[in-house]
């Protein structure tokens, strides 16, 4: 699973493409909404051929809301798919507010964040 903390100026995204140049986008559709979202790679960094290394600017991550996505790699090539797996994008306040409730008395309830 990939990933992404939007308060990170980059973000480093492992992918094993099985040596495939000539690739696609990373294809992304989010799993609440089904909005698609095209996200370039740009150049492979790793120095390895075991996986393919990524850079990309978290700018482009800020008009996808949090949560859950499904991602594809293809072949531009062939069509055929090259990778496919799942993509997270952490909250922007990764510390979710919890009400905690104060009994007082038997009648009275108490909310705080």
């Amino acid at each position: 699973m990939i990933v992404i903390n939007k308060t990170n100026p980059t973000q480093a995204i492992l992918l094993t493409l099985d040596g495939v140049q000539n690739h696609s986008e990373l294809l992304v559709q989010s799993d609440a909404s089904r909005k698609e979202y095209e996200i370039a790679l740009g150049e492979n960094a790793s120095l390895f051929d075991r996986y393919d290394l990524f850079s990309v600017d978290t700018s482009v991550f800020n008009d996808m809301p949090e949560g859950y996505y499904s991602y594809e790699v293809k072949d531009l090539d062939t069509g055929e798919l090259i990778e496919s797996g799942k993509l997270y994008i952490i909250p922007d306040d990764p510390e979710p507010t919890i009400p905690v409730v104060t009994v007082t008395s038997n009648e009275t309830l108490i909310f705080t964040k």
